[in-house]
C-alpha cells in the first residue's frame, strides 16, 4: 500500500494541480462576471451547463477510451492505444460538430433549456456562440490528453492546460473590464478569452506530446486498421460510459432547469454552491483518475487480487478526506456569497445551500472515486451506468421537481432533497467495490 500511495500521488498531484488552476480560473471569471449583476452571472450559469454537457459528453468516450489505453499500456501495446484514440474521435466528432452548429445558429435552443428568462438568454447568446468554436479544440485537448494519463504521462498535460489557462484569466481580466485600451466587453469578453486560450491549449499539448510521446503520432494510417471485434469490444466498454455521462448530464442539468424557473436568486445561489463543488472535487477528481490509471495498469497485467486491495484502499481514503471540506465548507458559507454582487435573498440561499452540502459531500466523493477511480478503471461500466443514471432519474430528478416547482419548498432544501440519490448511490456501490464483481480484463482478447 505504500507503493501504491506513492504512486498514486505522483500520477495524482500534477492532475490535481491542473485542477487547481482550471478551478481558479473559473471562480476568478465567476467572481468578475457576478460584479457585473446578477443577470450575466445566471447568463454565464446556463451557458456553462451547455459547455457541461459537451465537456461530459467528451469524458464519456475518453473515461471510456481510457480503461483501454490503461489495460494496453499495463503489457505495453502501443498500437492497442493507438487505435483505442481513433475509435474515440470518430465516436466524438458527430456530436461535438452537432453542438457547434447549434451553438452557432440556434443558441436560443441551448439555452432555453436551462432559463426561461428572455434577459439571461438574451445575454447569453453572444457568449454561447464563441464558446461553441472551441468545442474542437476542448475535444482534441481531452483525446490527446487522456492518452497521455493513460500512459502515466501526467504532467505535459498540466503544463499546456495551466498555460493556456492563465493566459484565459489574463484575457478576461483585460476584456471584461477593458483594460489596456481594450473597450469594456463584459461577458462578450470572456468568451473571446476563452475561445483564444482553448486553441492555444490543444497547440502546446500537440507539441509537448509528439517531444516526449512521439509513438503516439506514428502510423496515421494504421490508427484506422482495427478489427471488428477490437471495435466491438472498444463499444462494449466505452458506449455505457457515454450513455452514462449524457443522461447523468442531462438529468443533473435539470436540477439547474428547476432552480432557473424557481427564481434568479435560487439559479444564482446555486451556482455559487456549485463554484465550490468544483473547488472541493479536485482532490477526488485527481484521486480518481490517478487509481483508474494504476488499477487499469494492474489489471492489464492480470494482477486481480491487487488490483482489488488497492481499490478497497481508495475507498477507505475518501470519506475522511471528505469530511474535511465538509468543515471547510461551512466555516465559507457565509462568507463566500458576500463575494457576489447579488441580491441578499440569494446570499442567504447560497449560505444554506453551502452549509447543507457539507452533509452530502462525503457520500457525493465517495460515488466519485467508485464510478470514476473503481468501476471504469475495471470497466464495469455497464453496472455503473445503470447505478448512477438508475438513481439519478429515478429519485434525484424526480425529488427536484417535485419539491421545487409543483411544492414551492424553500431552493435550499430542494437542493438537499435532491442529493439524497448521492446516499443511496454509495451504499449500491461500496457494496458493488466489496465483491470484486466490478473486475473485468480486456487485455487477453
Amino acid at each position: 500500500m505504500k507503493d501504491f500511495l506513492k504512486r498514486l500521488l505522483t500520477l495524482s498531484a500534477p492532475i490535481a494541480l491542473q485542477q487547481t488552476i482550471f478551478t481558479t480560473v473559473n471562480v476568478v471569471d465567476n467572481l468578475m462576471i457576478g460584479r457585473l449583476s446578477e443577470e450575466s452571472l445566471a447568463a454565464a450559469a446556463i451557458a456553462s451547463q451547455v459547455n457541461f454537457l459537451v465537456l461530459l459528453f467528451l469524458f464519456g468516450i475518453t473515461s471510456g477510451s481510457a480503461i483501454l489505453m490503461s489495460q494496453f499500456f499495463g503489457i505495453q501495446n502501443l498500437r492497442g492505444i493507438r487505435h483505442s484514440m481513433a475509435l474515440a474521435l470518430v465516436t466524438a466528432i458527430p456530436g461535438v460538430s452537432l453542438m457547434v452548429v447549434l451553438s452557432l445558429i440556434r443558441p436560443e435552443l441551448l439555452l432555453g433549456l436551462f432559463s426561461n428568462d428572455p434577459e439571461v438568454i438574451a445575454l447569453a447568446i453572444p457568449y454561447q456562440r464563441l464558446i461553441g468554436l472551441s468545442y474542437p479544440a476542448v475535444m482534441l485537448t481531452n483525446l490527446l490528453a487522456t492518452t497521455l494519463r493513460s500512459t502515466r504521462e501526467v504532467k505535459l498535460p498540466m503544463v499546456a492546460s495551466s498555460i493556456a489557462l492563465i493566459l484565459n484569466t489574463i484575457g478576461n481580466v483585460i476584456l471584461i473590464n477593458g483594460l489596456l485600451g481594450f473597450p469594456r466587453l463584459g461577458l462578450f469578453g470572456a468568451g473571446i478569452a476563452t475561445l483564444a486560450a482553448r486553441w492555444i491549449e490543444i497547440g502546446l499539448i500537440t507539441a509537448f506530446a509528439a517531444k516526449r510521446r512521439p509513438w503516439v503520432f506514428l502510423q496515421p494510417r494504421g490508427w484506422f486498421s482495427f478489427s471488428r471485434q477490437f471495435a466491438r469490444k472498444f463499444y462494449k466498454v466505452t458506449m455505457p460510459v457515454v450513455g452514462n455521462e449524457i443522461f447523468w448530464s442531462i438529468g443533473f442539468s435539470s436540477y439547474v432547469a428547476v432552480f432557473g424557473r424557481i427564481s434568479t436568486s435560487a439559479l444564482a445561489a446555486y451556482n455559487i454552491q456549485e463554484i465550490i463543488i468544483r473547488i472541493c472535487i479536485i482532490v477526488f477528481i485527481a484521486m480518481g483518475n490517478g487509481g483508474a490509471i494504476l488499477l487499469g495498469n494492474t489489471l492489464g497485467a492480470g494482477k486481480r487480487d491487487l488490483a482489488h486491495s488497492y481499490a478497497l484502499f481508495l475507498l477507505k481514503m475518501a470519506p475522511l478526506i471528505a469530511l474535511v471540506f465538509s468543515v471547510l465548507t461551512v466555516t465559507l458559507s457565509g462568507i463566500v456569497p458576500l463575494l457576489y454582487n447579488i441580491s441578499p435573498e440569494a446570499q442567504a440561499l447560497a449560505t444554506q445551500m453551502l452549509r447543507l452540502l457539507a452533509i452530502v459531500f462525503p457520500f457525493k466523493m465517495i460515488n466519485v472515486i467508485v464510478i470514476v477511480g473503481i468501476f471504469r478503471s475495471g470497466g464495469d461500466t455497464m453496472f455503473s451506468f445503470a447505478m448512477d443514471v438508475g438513481v439519478l432519474w429515478a429519485v434525484g430528478v424526480p425529488l427536484a421537481f417535485l419539491t421545487g416547482l409543483v411544492w414551492r419548498i424553500n431552493p435550499a432544501y430542494v437542493f438537499l432533497i435532491a442529493s439524497s440519490e448521492e446516499i443511496i448511490k454509495a451504499i449500491i456501490g461500496i457494496q458493488r467495490v466489496r465483491s470484486k464483481n466490478w473486475i473485468h480484463i480486456f487485455t487477453g482478447a
